[in-house]
């Protein structure tokens, strides 16, 4: 199974049937203009995808193979050995047979000077979770734990903490937003879904109090503005605090060489480069594409705010330890359910280290839907389709590699960007951008390859308008797609409640959607009427079609012994019929088993909402002492065990 170089593989979609059902055909010149950005840095040269334990490569018919070429090859594995491949074209093209069988991994192909990236992928991650595995996962956004250490905001102990606690739950695992570092300052972005680098763990997140220096500091202790009682987190006052104090730490380390070593050896280049990085934004204030040229490639800068360098070094190997240490040696294996967002920030650490991996003067989005009939844009530039195959998309493995290393599930964010993504250039409306094809078959091969090497179970995000071609791969590879209930509910459809298909994770909600006490007292349709998302004709039929919708799901709960008086009640009991299905994970959110109202986010809004700021109403000491939200928990594993592959 060769990489394809069909006209569909970094090709733009000249129509496209948009969320509403209209076929669309973007303008000729948005089209033109996305193609000739692919054109830049095209690689028209696939990576070879086969079975990894298999001994036949199908190579593209198009390689510029000489006669002399057709004999023997050597592949390089990513372990070190080699194996030997004979070459030969066959009835339907060029072919490889190794010697060997082809282990799992990213390997390297030399045919005479010819240097080919084979991506030996599993048949199925399915065996990654099975029947016997049906586990719980509780959700709550880190930085809504209150109050969450010495800054007003939680903490990587805090979450370790978290995870202890949910083990007791028959091995439940932790989720929560992206952990990845963002701009707190200048510029400012705290959204975890734009986030500065997919390479690194969030500085705001340390717990100074694990490492030794911070014993050594109590003038910069007294001097920490605990800003753990407000309800919503001040980013900037939180990183203030944050970046002063492990500031003084990192000088304290300094002073011992031996301390300094210790606390770089938990750092590569990649985080050498990342603290220059920041430190030049700090020092200029500016996002890198505004810099003066020179500041682009000089140490000038950096050396001029050496001691901003060092700070970031040491908070990056601090987060590093305290991520790995938070995955080691607890009971259940990785107990982290992570969400990689689908992008990062256009003026980010990503898109300056590896320009060509990112079309700039792009944004990805979604095209006109019901929700949002403009389209929606969403910032950040979309990945090239096929620069990665330079190297055997190191990119894409590098983060995957980090964030598996300690989770044990990962959600990926938008994954019909796998398969297209939605381009809109620079000073367009959304509703005219245009769809980007990608190399599906490689991009899912790198995916599947690195979560079978950590035996991992592998989420895509797969709600809304999403191609046919992408759930068929999706179950064929044994990745699990999402059934959320607030999406799931119809009004004529009885009963309401019907088992989630076997292949997804089930839940509630989302950090997107209202949660659940929000949705049962329609304060999200108020909301928006306020925001003037909507007009008063239709807020007030979306009020009376939710009023019915509540009469409903009340009587369905009553008819199976269920409690519905209140919003929480009818959460918990939804979440039992959750938990007998046959969904593999289900996942509840914390704040619905306390009633919380208050959304994480809007979609559609940025200064309107605080999005991303809201901390939980229950200090997280009460949460883990809290006896009821503990005996529902225990409920709903005893239902798990005792309901498996039982529906509904």
């Amino acid at each position: 199974m060769a990489g394809r170089t069909g006209p569909d593989r970094g090709a733009v979609l000249a129509a496209y049937t948009d969320g509403t059902g209209v076929v669309r055909r973007p303008p000729p010149e948005v089209v033109r203009s996305i193609a000739e950005a692919v054109a830049q840095n095209q690689v028209d040269q696939p990576c070879v995808v086969c079975l990894a334990g298999g001994r036949r490569l199908k190579l593209a018919d198009a390689l510029p193979l000489s006669r002399s070429s057709l004999n023997t090859a050597t592949l390089h594995l990513e372990s070190g050995g080699e194996i030997g491949v004979s070459i030969a074209r066959g009835p339907t093209g060029i072919e490889g047979t190794a010697s060997d069988p082809i282990p799992l991994g990213t390997h390297a192909l030399f045919i005479g000077a010819m240097r080919l990236h084979v991506l030996a992928r599993p048949r199925s991650l399915s065996g990654a979770i099975t029947t016997s595995d049906r586990r719980l996962c509780v959700f709550l956004p880190l930085h809504a734990v209150r109050p969450g250490g010495p800054f007003g905001i939680g903490t990587y102990a805090d979450l370790a903490r978290l995870c202890d606690w949910a083990s007791g739950f028959d091995g439940a695992m932790v989720g929560t937003l992206p952990l990845f570092p963002t701009f707190l300052d200048r510029p400012f972005d705290p959204s975890p879904y734009a986030p500065i680098s997919r390479l690194m763990w969030s500085e705001l997140f340390v717990d100074p109090r694990m490492a030794p220096e911070w014993k050594k500091l109590t003038v910069a202790k007294r001097s920490v503005r605990d800003g753990g009682s407000a309800s919503f987190v001040d980013y900037r006052r939180s990183w203030s605090n944050v970046r002063r104090v492990l500031r003084a730490m990192a000088r304290i380390a300094r002073t011992s060489r031996t301390r300094w070593t210790e606390v770089l050896s938990h750092c590569n280049e990649d985080t050498r480069r990342y603290a220059e990085f920041r430190a030049r934004v700090d020092a200029c204030g500016l996002p890198w594409p505004h810099w003066p040229a020179r500041r682009r490639t000089d140490g000038a800068l950096a050396k001029a705010a050496a001691e901003d360098v060092h700070l970031y070094l040491y908070a990056q190997s601090l987060a590093s330890q305290q991520m790995e240490l938070l995955a080691r040696n607890r009971a259940g294996g990785r107990p982290l359910y992570l969400d990689l967002p689908v992008g990062v920030h256009a003026d980010g650490f990503d898109t300056f280290v590896r320009p060509d991996h990112f079309l700039r003067g792009f944004a990805a989005g979604a095209p006109p839907d019901a929700l949002n009939p403009r389209g929606q844009n969403w910032g950040f530039p979309p990945l090239h389709p096929t620069a990665g195959r330079v190297d055997g998309y190191v990119y894409l493995r590098t983060v995957l590699r980090r964030m598996l290393s300690v989770a044990g599930a990962l959600r990926i964010d938008h994954v019909m960007g796998l398969y297209r993504m939605f381009c809109i250039p620079g000073g367009c409306e959304a509703s005219e951008g245009a769809y980007l094809r990608y190399p599906e078959d490689e991009l899912f091969a790198v995916v599947l390859i690195e979560a079978a090497k950590a035996g991992a179970v592998i989420v895509g995000e797969d709600l809304g308008t999403v191609p046919p071609a992408v759930r068929r791969m999706m179950r064929r590879f044994g990745m699990l797609g999402m059934h959320v209930q607030q999406f799931a509910f119809e009004e004529s459809a009885k009963p309401i409640f019907r088992p989630p298909p076997p292949c997804t994770i089930t839940c509630l909600n989302t950090h997107d959607t209202p949660t659940f006490a929000g949705f049962w007292h329609g304060d999200d349709i108020a909301l928006r009427a306020r925001l003037g998302m909507l007009d008063r004709a239709t807020a007030s039929r979306e009020r009376a079609r939710r009023s019915a919708l509540r009469a409903t799901i009340q009587s369905e709960l009553t008819s199976r012994d269920l409690p519905a008086r209140s919003a929480v009640q009818a959460a918990r009991s939804i979440m039992r019929l959750q938990a007998r299905g046959p969904a593999p994970i289900v996942l509840i959110n914390l704040e619905d088993l306390w009633g919380e109202r208050r959304p994480q986010n809007v979609p559609g809004t940025s200064t309107e909402y605080p999005n991303w700021r809201r901390k939980a109403a229950v200090p997280l000491r009460r949460v883990l002492k809290d006896r009821t939200i503990a005996r529902h928990l225990l409920l709903l594993a005893r239902e798990r065990r005792t309901k498996a592959g039982a529906s509904s």
